[in-house]
């Protein structure tokens, strides 16, 4: 009888050990997924700061690359003598001589990605792809843009230093030209200055043109995890508008006007709806055709990942496509051919 009881009373002692030891992994599991869900969330909320410092980063960038594009012709009108060097026309010329006194710096802003890698000890699967474009951006992109924006400052400051020892050099910041100044915008060496300023300004915004593209495939990339019903930002975008219009850009085009080219012809295609430059390398050992995209910037001006060269297209009054590649301060214009 006794026996009885005690095994009675071991049962239900067991059977209370056992919902004990249910209760407590329920309430860790409950406990677990309240974790996961702040995790969650917090990861959620850097990723949205992220696009935040994206988006304002695309918009420096931006601004980089028109005022680049800029300069090209600036370097152009230097280096072929047709800036009007007087007095009179100081003014309206001015950014002919303060070009290579300017930069402009840019520094990627990281609170966001420096918070994530911070505060946040465990990343889903799913975010793999995104955290290694974030990775190739704030890490290797920007010491690239690091090193070549600070290049770029003490280049120009070496510029200023140089004005400083010219005659009459103090007038020049007052937007006078002294006789001496003139004789100094003239000459082979400002020229030369002028080059060198510019070929360290290409490598640096191809960079910032690196990292615009990036940017955009980052943000629109955390767009579809976070599931945000927040629009894109019209900026935040390197697909023409117009497709009806980007299928006219397609086509055979043969130069027209050149001055350094390294092809005479050319031929771009439309996939997925993103102009491609239809490449095709020959040489004793090698044949193939490739397409490079063409990333659209802005009104009908595309760009390249590769380098800071400009692809612009334009439809005359007799509805002829006309194509411009501008790089480096020179001019290629190739007209497209017609079929037939």
């Amino acid at each position: 009888m006794t026996e009885n009881k005690f095994s009675k009373y071991l049962v239900y002692a067991v059977g209370e050990i056992v919902l004990v030891v249910i209760g407590i992994l329920i309430a860790l599991q409950i406990n677990n997924l309240n974790e996961e869900r702040k995790s969650q969330k917090r990861l959620a909320n850097f990723l949205i700061e992220i696009q935040n410092n994206l988006s304002s980063d695309i918009t420096k960038a931006n601004y980089i690359i028109d005022k680049f594009i800029e300069e090209d012709s600036i370097l152009r009108n230097i280096t072929l003598n047709k800036v009007n060097l007087t007095q009179e026309k100081h003014t309206e010329n001015r950014r002919s001589f303060t070009l290579i006194f300017e930069f402009e710096n840019f520094r990627l802003k990281t609170k966001g990605f420096d918070g994530l890698v911070n505060n946040i000890d465990y990343i889903p699967d799913e975010y793999t792809e995104v955290m290694t474009l974030l990775n190739d951006i704030y890490i290797e992109k920007n010491n690239e843009l690091v090193t070549l924006n600070q290049r770029v400052q003490t280049n120009t400051y070496g510029n200023r230093d140089n004005l400083k020892t010219k005659s009459g050099s103090s007038k020049f910041w007052d937007w006078e030209l002294t006789e001496d100044m003139i004789t100094y915008f003239q000459s082979n060496s400002y020229k030369n200055e002028v080059r060198h300023y510019f070929n360290d300004n290409h490598e640096f915004v191809t960079r910032v043109i690196r990292f615009k593209i990036l940017a955009i495939n980052a943000y629109k990339e955390i767009a579809k995890l976070t599931n945000t019903d927040i629009p894109i930002p019209q900026h935040v975008n390197y697909t023409y508008p117009d497709l009806e219009r980007l299928s006219e850009f397609a086509g055979d085009y043969q130069i027209e006007q050149g001055e350094k080219h390294f092809s005479d012809s050319f031929k771009f295609i439309v996939d997925n709806n993103q102009l491609q430059w239809r490449y095709e390398y020959k040489d004793v050992n090698y044949d193939e055709e490739f397409n490079v995209p063409l990333y659209w910037h802005k009104n009908n001006i595309f760009i390249l990942y590769q380098s800071a060269s400009f692809w612009e297209f334009k439809k005359t009054k007799t509805g002829t496509i006309i194509y411009t590649q501008r790089m480096n301060g020179t001019r290629n214009s190739y007209i497209k051919r017609t079929k037939g």
